[in-house]
């Protein structure tokens, strides 16, 4: 059977929906996210063998990453191709952590190694209580 990931274009309450996720679980950054839409999705068909087993719509193009005092950073391509109501926390968490680690490229720091007090391990440490906060809870 063909599954189908992110048919539809992400509406603008999903959007600021994950924005708001990622940046309560990025908090410590004071970030702010915009998250950029393709005018039409790219379609992305998977094959195993001779069978078509998937077709992903891609309707996010990147993410712009603003932190106060800093310049505005791209994050081409975007962690996640679309959203729907099938992303799951796991998988905000796992977008926030792409960024972050993007954020500490594009600013070459690695200072977090070997450091547990840098803000970096903040997303580990408010994993559980973010997520509930974030949700309502």
């Amino acid at each position: 059977m063909l599954k189908v990931k992110y048919k539809e274009r992400p509406t603008k309450e999903a959007i600021e929906g994950y924005c708001r996720m990622i940046e309560g679980l990025l908090s410590v950054h004071k970030l702010k996210l915009e998250v950029d839409i393709w005018d039409g999705p790219m379609i992305i068909k998977s094959y195993q063998g001779n069978q078509h087993i998937e077709d992903a719509y891609v309707w996010i193009r990147g993410i712009a990453v603003k932190m106060p005092g800093r310049k505005v950073f791209s994050i081409y391509p975007a962690p996640r191709g679309g959203l729907d109501e099938t992303v799951s926390d796991k998988e905000i968490w796992d977008d926030a952590y792409i960024i972050q680690d993007e954020i500490y490229q594009k600013l070459n720091r690695f200072s977090y190694v070997g450091n547990m007090s840098d803000p970096y391990w903040e997303l580990w440490d408010n994993l559980p209580k973010a997520v509930k906060k974030l949700k309502g809870e």
